[in-house]
């Protein structure tokens, strides 16, 4: 039936996203079936290998989805596809980063990367942390986006990084973290908070 409206009564809207996130696991072979999976209507994706991986494996799912016949352009980026070694400097780290992205031509997000750089200065020193995520950008040819999450960073901290981001033409993408509907409105603020900023 219909209702008043001449709508279609008992059916769920369509909703489409622009990208579909996938989480990506220990296992190279599993994560690349998994992202060709997510790509075959046509969707973006976004990767999220949470510092799982070695260089080898990172090279390994990079093969893996070409070989699996994914198309590696609509692949946004990976997040975080590898792990910090614990005597590795932020811009050693990077640098890593920037050699998976130059083997694999896949870019990359940041998330813990930019955290671990933000807990390390007293909130009182964000324009100090801004100077020197600013200096470490300018060289992150291959970073895709940096992935901020209010409840973690606060709110001015998160806008301002998410400003130096954009200033050095990487995208900012706002998100949760175990959030109540509450932090999600906050997060929610923020990001067009930033849009509007970088609009304007």
């Amino acid at each position: 039936g219909e209702d008043d409206d001449g709508g279609e009564s008992g059916t769920a809207p369509q909703v489409r996203y622009p990208s579909t996130k996938v989480k990506l696991g220990a296992c190279p072979e599993g994560a690349a079936l998994d992202v060709v999976r997510a790509l075959a209507d046509g969707t973006p994706a976004r990767g999220d290998a949470n510092r799982l991986w070695t260089f080898g494996d990172a090279l390994s799912f990079a093969a893996h989805v070409v070989q699996l016949g994914g198309n590696t352009s609509a692949l946004e980026y990976v997040e975080e596809p590898l792990r910090r070694r614990p005597d590795a400097s932020a811009g050693e780290h990077l640098g890593e980063l920037e050699a998976f992205a130059s083997a694999t031509g896949l870019s990359y997000a940041l998330d813990e990367t930019v955290a671990e750089l933000a807990a390390s200065y007293a909130p009182a020193d964000t324009d100090a942390l801004l100077a020197e995520l600013r200096a470490h950008l300018a060289h992150c040819d291959g970073c895709a986006a940096v992935v901020l999450k209010p409840a973690l960073l606060g709110l001015e901290r998160t806008a301002r990084i998410a400003e130096a981001a954009r200033g050095a033409g990487i995208a900012a993408v706002v998100t949760s973290s175990f959030d109540s509907g509450v932090g999600l409105a906050h997060a929610a603020f923020v990001g067009a908070l930033a849009d509007a900023r970088a609009d304007g």
